[in-house]
């Protein structure tokens, strides 16, 4: 049977290069935490034949964790390996959230907020105990920040999840890699794109429509077509919602003939054109969750649905983008060599967000159990998403362009 599924992954492919130490033992971790899983199975979206899907479900608490007795993951990938490891990748990520790091201290021991000589981070911490009527933390957990190398606490309510903090402390900017370095990557990514995608849909700021020379220079409408493999029945656009950060962030677009039905999928990389990619296949996994919670619905009713699916189900009756102020204007194709003179990887972007300002500080939630690297960053002044929490510098933009009035993207 262990055979069997490393073959079907594409493990055992002769063909295949050497992936190398790390990635070898990378596979193997995730292997293991796999079975820790309650249930694995594959996926298939009628609108993306092209690509590879997987699903997994606990239905108990992993270890000591304080996490829900249940909980889903999924991923997308356009190889079996790559969705089982994207699958089991954000289970990880999920697990972590529920543990206390090693080396969190009590309030008591540690220097506080002044340690840092940051006025945004004490800024942002104010906003969100007003807002959150949260109390000051007991726990504080180690972190560092990333442009100096300073070490220190800060409150567990920015990292960790629990029950009783619920939506004001979400997976925004946690992310698991095959190196601590390549997590620490993605999860500043991802705070960056989500920052993006606030002002972008909860403002009436648009985003830039990316022309089709652009996407066709990145690859992308080959990989579209690789991917429908001429399945009708959704429209697909793209759009640059970017802001003031070098990293590019895509939004990818899915509709129906109606306009209806709208999906998002969205993505941040160093890189254009691996940020239109990766847009493009979390839109796809989002066209097989609306599937899934039309098909719950059908079999067990709106009432059993969970929060997720429910979400989910609420898509048909939302507007798509040929009926919103979405898209503002047109985007050049200098989009696609928006970095290539920069060279931009993860300690330039690290600059160029100290250069506005912007701190990042990282915990490090690697647990015992899986052994899978796994990082969380918390900028001070970027929004998380989602959340009900409200930065000043989205207020200030929504004072400016005024509010969407939508429903929360995620």
């Amino acid at each position: 049977m262990a055979r069997g599924l490393l073959g079907a992954l594409g493990y055992l492919d002769s063909g295949d290069t050497d992936p190398g130490l790390i990635a070898t033992n990378n596979r193997q971790g995730l292997l293991s935490a796999a079975a820790n899983f309650g249930n694995l199975f594959r996926l298939h979206a009628r609108y993306a034949p092209g690509l590879h899907f997987f699903g997994a479900q606990v239905h108990r608490s992993w270890g000591d964790s304080a996490s829900p007795a249940s909980a889903s993951f999924s991923g997308v990938g356009l190889t079996p390996g790559r969705a089982f490891e994207a699958c089991i990748g954000e289970g990880i990520e999920y697990h972590s959230e529920w543990q206390v790091p090693h080396g969190t201290m009590n309030r008591t021991m540690v220097d506080g907020v002044g340690h840092w000589q940051d006025v945004r981070l004490a800024e942002h911490l104010d906003d969100f105990r007003v807002q959150s009527g949260f109390g000051e933390s007991d726990r504080w957990v180690p972190v560092r920040r990333l442009d100096d190398g300073r070490q220190g606490y800060l409150p567990e309510t920015l990292f960790i999840r629990s029950a009783n903090r619920s939506a004001w402390v979400t997976s925004c900017g946690c992310a698991a890699g095959i190196t601590h370095e390549a997590a620490l990557t993605s999860a500043l990514l991802e705070a960056i794109e989500r920052d993006a995608a606030a002002a972008w849909w909860r403002s009436r700021r648009g985003g830039r429509l990316i022309g089709l020379e652009a996407l066709a220079g990145a690859g992308v409408l080959d990989l579209l077509a690789r991917i429908r493999q001429e399945k009708l029945g959704r429209c697909t656009q793209f759009l640059d919602i970017s802001g003031e950060f070098p990293a590019p962030v895509i939004a990818a677009l899915s509709f129906d003939a109606d306009g209806r039905g709208l999906v998002v999928g969205l993505a941040c990389r160093l890189d254009a054109g691996n940020a239109l990619r990766a847009a493009l296949l979390e839109m796809c996994q989002m066209e097989l969750a609306l599937d899934v919670a039309a098909m719950k619905r059908a079999e067990q009713g709106v009432e059993r649905l969970d929060e997720v699916d429910s979400r989910q189900e609420e898509r048909p009756e939302t507007p798509g983008a040929i009926d919103t102020d979405l898209i503002s204007h047109l985007s050049s194709s200098l989009l696609m060599h928006k970095n290539a003179e920069k060279g931009l990887n993860f300690v330039s972007l690290v600059g160029e967000m100290l250069k506005k300002q912007y701190r990042i500080y990282a915990a490090d939630l690697t647990t015992p159990m899986f052994d899978i690297p796994v990082a969380k960053v918390f900028v001070p002044g970027l929004q998380p998403l989602p959340s009900p929490f409200q930065s000043r510098r989205l207020r200030s933009l929504i004072d400016q362009a005024g509010p969407s009035g939508r429903a929360d993207l995620m």
